[in-house]
């Protein structure tokens, strides 16, 4: 504020064009958001390009992740670094990420670590949740709870859905403080108003159970609704065995194989699980032996010990 007063007093009324132009430079990179978002990305990326080779770092960061969506990953930790070294510092985040991850760069906790560090040091609170997430889990460092309580604290008081979400499971799960599910509910609840689909889940499990809140089915289904509606395939699956049951709906088999099959589809190993046993009992759906087999061994593909039993089961049956 005294910086734009001395401009407006010593440029004789007008202002500064620093700021105009980091706000031009802000708008063109909403413009490439938007044309991304609608699926234009030539447009989209032509922005991210013009923006990063102007010198704004978060231009940088922006083709960076055009580059990872399109799996060229050493393209985007140039890119990312680039960003990262301009100051941008959810660059360094997402820098950090594929470091975590040897995408683009061989795998190394302590760089990621240090990226993560730089970022919450600089007030990134998505930094200070991930960060707190390799104290939580303890990848890069030795496992401290207490630590990622911290670390997750600052991220959610930063405005930062996914440290709420991650303070909301410690206390939850008592881990590194005194389990309190009326906070963890509390924590969801924000996590998930901010916009959060894992959050969401958690939060309509709760209710689905009564844990740190009233036993609510018809709450647990609208929450399960937004999660699913949100991408979040459990949510999908949580939706569909609530349709499935008649818990807190109208039963409705034909709604829990449809959503079974987006979970499934998204990489639910009990989605496909539930699924085939949808078509092996033609539940919802026309009986099909055929494609249960090829459910369960879908299932067991992704590790659901279940779905393989079923999977012998049913190949034994079929005389194979």
């Amino acid at each position: 504020m005294k910086h734009l007063l001395a401009t407006l007093i010593f440029a004789c009324g007008i202002f500064s064009w620093g700021e105009a132009i980091a706000e031009t430079a802000e708008e063109d990179l909403d413009k490439g958001w938007n044309a991304y978002t609608n699926k234009d990305f030539a447009t989209a990326f032509d922005i991210f390009k013009k923006s990063c080779d102007g010198g704004n770092a978060a231009g940088c960061r922006s083709l960076g992740y055009y580059y990872a969506q399109e799996q060229d990953y050493l393209k985007a930790v140039e890119l990312y670094q680039k960003a990262c070294d301009g100051g941008d510092l959810t660059g360094c985040v997402d820098l950090g990420f594929l470091y975590k991850e040897g995408k683009g760069v061989k795998k190394d906790y302590s760089k990621t670590i240090e990226l993560y560090q730089k970022a919450c040091d600089g007030g990134n609170a998505e930094g200070c949740f991930a960060l707190g997430n390799m104290y939580h889990v303890g990848q890069g460092v030795k496992q401290d709870h207490l630590k990622a309580v911290e670390l997750f604290q600052k991220s959610c008081d930063g405005g930062d859905t996914g440290g709420c979400l991650g303070l909301g499971y410690i206390y939850e799960h008592g881990e590194g403080v005194k389990q309190d599910n009326f906070k963890a509910v509390e924590l969801y609840q924000k996590s998930c108003d901010g916009g959060d689909t894992v959050a969401c889940y958690n939060l309509g499990n709760m209710y689905h159970v009564g844990q740190g809140v009233k036993q609510d089915h018809l709450k647990a289904v609208e929450l399960f609704q937004k999660s699913c509606d949100g991408g979040n395939t459990v949510g999908c699956l949580a939706l569909g065995y609530m349709y499935n049951n008649g818990v807190g709906v109208k039963r409705d088999n034909f709604k829990a194989v449809e959503l079974y099959q987006k979970a499934c589809d998204g990489g639910a190993a009990v989605g496909c699980y539930n699924l085939a046993i949808m078509y092996e009992q033609g539940e919802g759906v026309r009986r099909n032996k055929e494609t249960a087999l090829e459910l369960y061994g879908k299932a067991c593909d992704m590790k659901q010990e279940l779905g393989c039993q079923n999977y012998v089961r049913l190949q034994k049956e079929f005389g194979r």
